[in-house]
């Protein structure tokens, strides 16, 4: 990634002690701009500046699966409780606007990683609605027999 080394330079060249400023300065211009990959360039900020917390945050604004999985590895360690609520509303609306093995075989791939969070309660209480609320959806019940 190509603004990785740029960030590296810029922390060179850019005095420590004006450094926060600098970099808080550079997430309000990336901000501003609105373009579709800015999310992961300010993530990728917080992530090198080991701000988790405002990582966090910037995922709880866009909880969708691919975005929660994409940084999970970031947040899991110091926010696992949230991670996987986060996880579990996502697969909620997922499920309910997805229709098709291939959407639920995701889900279930989702579902697997909540239990690899250490929260198997709570997968299986969202198995256990998921059965309930979509027990005529065929192969969503075959994929949830995997899990």
């Amino acid at each position: 990634m190509r603004e990785k080394g740029y960030y590296v330079i810029l922390k060179q060249h850019v005095p420590p002690d004006t450094w926060v400023a600098f970099v808080e300065e550079l997430i309000q211009d990336i901000s501003q701009k609105k373009r579709w990959h800015d999310e992961e360039l300010i993530a990728g900020i917080f992530i090198t500046e080991g701000w988790s917390e405002r990582l966090l945050e910037l995922v709880c604004n866009s909880p969708d699966l691919r975005t929660i999985g994409k940084y999970e590895t970031h947040l899991s360690g110091k926010y696992s409780a949230e991670v996987v609520d986060l996880y579990l509303n996502a697969l909620l609306a997922y499920v309910k606007t997805n229709v098709g093995r291939n959407h639920y075989k995701e889900a279930c791939r989702y579902l697997r990683r909540v239990i690899k969070l250490g929260a198997r309660e709570k997968a299986n209480e969202v198995i256990a609605f998921f059965r309930t609320q979509y027990r005529n959806r065929t192969a969503l019940m075959e994929e949830l027999r995997n899990v």
